[in-house]
């Protein structure tokens, strides 16, 4: 597998996923979707607009799971010369980089100063009523979602090219376009993001694995969503 191979794949798809909400064929399924919902709870799941929304969200992150998942694992398969290494195995080596991670950053969430969630991104799914269903479906497509990205990122960016380019400038070529993915959610996300996809490059490489910087970044993803639920004043959890 080229590095070429592995770099467009990666654009292409990220690039899809990233301007599929705005297309006329995803915003007329979510219009579609949402006024069945609406007519047929009588408001419960929220208003039209607030349904459509949400929709959307979920939508994008199903084609995201497609375009930066599906799709490179096919890839991998499709290429001369044998599916390469891309971190689809239960983490190995020492137990410390798979449970230190892990309930590190459960802590960091957990400690996290409220005032630095940032609500004018999360939560993505913007209703205003948070009840147990619209929950089991935030997490599910969070996690379908991550599971590609994570992939893309500390799998098949990660694996195949350090055989080409070396472990170092996998590294930073892989920072750098995790940095530039978080650019739309402004400067502090993206410079974080830098920092952080240097530390989950490292735990993928120590483990030989992407699950635990999987498992990082789903505690991370639905630990601000539901932290910027609790903080807003107008969103609420309900029964």
């Amino acid at each position: 597998m080229t590095a070429a191979v592995i770099l467009t794949t990666f654009t292409f798809g990220f690039l899809i996923y990233f301007f599929a909400g705005s297309t006329p064929p995803v915003q007329t399924l979510a219009t579609r979707v949402a006024s069945r919902l609406t007519s047929r709870a009588e408001g419960r799941g929220g208003s039209f607009t607030e349904v459509r929304q949400e929709t959307t969200v979920y939508l994008e992150k199903s084609i995201g799971f497609v375009t930066l998942g599906l799709v490179p694992a096919l890839v991998s398969l499709a290429l001369p010369g044998g599916v390469p290494r891309l971190g689809l195995s239960l983490p190995g080596g020492s137990p410390w980089w798979t449970v230190a991670p892990v309930v590190g950053f459960l802590v960091l969430v957990m400690i996290r100063p409220r005032g630095r969630v940032n609500t004018d991104f999360y939560p993505q799914v913007r209703a205003l009523r948070w009840d147990r269903a619209r929950i089991v479906r935030n997490s599910f497509f969070w996690i379908l979602y991550l599971v590609a990205y994570e992939f893309i990122f500390r799998g098949f960016l990660f694996f195949p090219l350090i055989p080409v380019m070396g472990l170092e400038a996998t590294v930073a070529v892989n920072c750098a376009l995790y940095a530039l993915a978080h650019l739309y959610k402004g400067a502090g996300e993206a410079f974080g993001a830098f920092f952080l996809g240097i530390l989950l490059c490292a735990i993928a490489y120590a483990t030989g694995s992407f699950l635990v910087p999987l498992v990082v970044h789903i505690i991370l993803a639905l630990g601000n969503d539901y932290l910027a639920v609790a903080v807003s004043p107008e969103r609420t959890f309900s029964r």
